[in-house]
């Protein structure tokens, strides 16, 4: 039996208002539809989300499709911290429960890394003695910058079997050669919504954090100023009111600067967000360059917007330079909103760039590659 651990939650329990993130529902997701082609049996999605909600809500399992079944458990919540503290044991003491008594030797535990499960792993892996794959998606010490974290992190990863990593050059940085698999993100292509945008203007988008500190929208908005009135730029993302309020000055300020129009947009999800995305010719990926982060991690926007027919201009880290998708990005090599516009400016529009194509056949890689892996 595979079990697949990881929080992630379905639209069969959203009533249950379970606490999970969107990077990982979206990863998951994805993993999930690739072992439904990959694998013939039967596997269990194994999710100790909590809820958000003032209640209790019970565990249970659920057949969500063909050959997937999800595992809840127990969980209630309240603004008492020590009533928050007892329903958070609640759900771990059952989840480690239901893997001692359900994963045995032979089986397959797939874990997306998360360092909460760190310790509860090592001891079950010593005595149930089950073939471990880790999913890892970052190494959560170099955004923490703990060095003693990273040395606990990297042993504790040491142990698996195998593999999925968002880059190989986690590979090197775990310093295994045990078998492995890479997918950078959701290789799944988003259905055509909509049409560009029919102004006769290339409409250039950052969708993304609006934190400070990541760079992202703050490093996006002043390339407005070395822009023309042939461009308009989009922005699309969320933050604390605050940030929100300093988006919108930048916008301002830099409007009074450039022919080229900035649009505020604000936060978008779902079909919305896909549909306004598809409208756009060109995506930005423009994060910190020198953050450590970028070593271990790969920015999920890249493959957001090829996703949705983009071309994509990237600051050039390794993590995507030494990638699948290296050769249909677009560079820039400095944090400078002027070479950030020049090479926007060299986006061609005349080739026959096909984004969903390119991601089609990356699926068809991985899904092959994870059957290998998982031995089926």
């Amino acid at each position: 039996m595979i079990y697949y651990l990881g929080y992630c939650k379905y639209e069969q329990i959203k009533e249950e208002n379970r606490h999970t993130a969107p990077a990982s529902d979206n990863k998951m997701g994805y993993v999930i539809s690739a072992l439904k082609e990959a694998i013939d049996e039967e596997f269990v999605v194994v999710s100790p989300a909590e809820t958000k909600s003032m209640k209790f809500v019970k565990g249970n399992n659920h057949k969500l499709e063909e050959k997937v079944f999800l595992k809840t458990f127990p969980s209630f919540s309240s603004r008492n911290k020590i009533i928050r503290v007892l329903g958070h044991l609640l759900t771990k003491i059952s989840f480690i429960f239901y893997l001692l008594k359900n994963v045995h030797k032979g089986d397959e535990l797939i874990v997306y890394h998360s360092l909460v499960f760190m310790n509860v792993i090592k001891f079950l892996k010593k005595i149930k003695k089950f073939r471990l794959i880790v999913e890892v998606e970052e190494l959560y010490s170099d955004v923490t910058e703990n060095e003693e974290q990273r040395k606990r992190e990297i042993e504790y990863l040491q142990i698996a079997d195998g593999y999925i990593f968002i880059t190989e050059l986690l590979r090197n940085e775990i310093n295994t050669q045990k078998p492995f698999v890479i997918s950078h993100g959701t290789y799944k292509s988003v259905p055509d919504f909509s049409t560009r945008f029919d102004d006769d203007k290339i409409h250039v988008v950052y969708a993304g954090t609006f934190r400070k500190a990541k760079g992202g929208a703050f490093t996006a908005i002043p390339v407005a100023e070395y822009l023309d009135e042939n461009y308009v730029l989009e922005i699309l993302g969320s933050g604390s009111e605050e940030e929100i309020e300093q988006v919108k000055q930048e916008i301002k300020e830099v409007s009074t600067k450039t022919k080229c129009k900035v649009n505020y947009v604000g936060f978008k999800s779902g079909d919305d967000f896909n549909s306004y995305i598809q409208k756009c010719h060109v995506g930005l990926s423009t994060q910190q360059s020198n953050a450590k982060f970028n070593a271990t991690s790969f920015p999920s926007k890249v493959l957001m917007y090829m996703s949705n027919g983009l071309r994509v201009v990237s600051v050039r880290i390794p993590a995507i330079e030494t990638s699948d998708v290296s050769e249909y990005i677009y560079y820039y090599d400095n944090q400078s909103a002027e070479e950030i516009a020049d090479v926007i400016k060299s986006v061609s529009f005349e080739d026959s760039y096909d984004s969903r194509e390119i991601l089609d056949d990356l699926n068809e890689n991985f899904v092959k590659q994870l059957k290998a892996l998982l031995h089926r």
